[in-house]
């Protein structure tokens, strides 16, 4: 088992440093600074990542959100991209832009319709969504690329964004209730004006409760990709 276990992690050691040859300037930096760190396994996911995705004209600033190992060995995801995409804010923030935030502060993330909603409690407590910043400044050696860690992964529902119908549905409000309730008599069966017609409108959607169902699948399908890759 001992044997097994060396070649597995000398394997993954050498995909790395292939996958560092291949990206040139910050990015090559950030995640050698990455691996110093003991963040392995983000690390492995960008070097599988399309050389591109990260390097692009939109993207070529960035900070990077990153699990610890232990953490992400405890978690799972299903794709690689949509993963890298939702932990990497399209700025390079150090800690101290981070911590100077207040609380309700929206940062865009890369991946389209997600955001990430700041919580400022002090220098030492500061979340992003449902993660706290553990490990500031992880990443300083370049000047596009900045990385900190954090203790969870970014997952679950969006923050609402300003499209109609974003790809990651947030989670049902009353406000968005309150929303649909207001349009029911629009489509009532009857015009009357009756007490009985209000009856009609107290009735909501059950879209919200698919869009946290939709939630839950995607959360509940996360194992394949990481546990596949941890054995490449």
């Amino acid at each position: 088992m001992a044997a097994a276990m060396i070649l597995i992690l000398a394997a993954l050691g050498a995909s790395a440093d292939g996958g560092v040859a291949s990206r040139n300037g910050d990015m090559a930096n950030a995640i050698r600074e990455m691996q110093k760190a003991g963040r392995y396994t983000f690390a492995m996911l960008i070097n599988m990542s399309p050389a591109d995705l990260l390097q692009s004209s939109s993207s070529s600033n960035v900070t990077f959100l990153i699990p610890s190992d232990k953490t992400l060995s405890g978690k799972t995801v299903t794709n690689a991209t949509d993963f890298l995409l939702r932990h990497a804010i399209p700025s390079p923030m150090l800690f101290h832009h981070l911590s100077s935030l207040p609380t309700g502060s929206l940062l865009p993330s890369l991946h389209p319709g997600y955001a990430l909603r700041v919580s400022n409690r002090g220098r030492l407590s500061i979340f992003l969504n449902n993660a706290r910043l553990t490990s500031p400044n992880l990443c300083v050696a370049g000047m596009s690329v900045r990385c900190h860690g954090i203790d969870d992964t970014l997952g679950g529902p969006s923050v609402p964004s300003c499209l109609p119908s974003p790809p990651i549905s947030p989670d049902p409000s009353p406000a968005v209730d309150s929303v649909a309730n207001a349009a029911a008599p629009a489509v009532g069966p009857e015009p009357s004006p009756g007490p009985g017609s209000r009856h009609h409108v107290s009735k909501s959607s059950p879209a919200g409760h698919r869009a946290g169902a939709d939630t839950v699948a995607f959360l509940a399908l996360a194992t394949f990709f990481f546990f596949y890759h941890r054995r490449q």
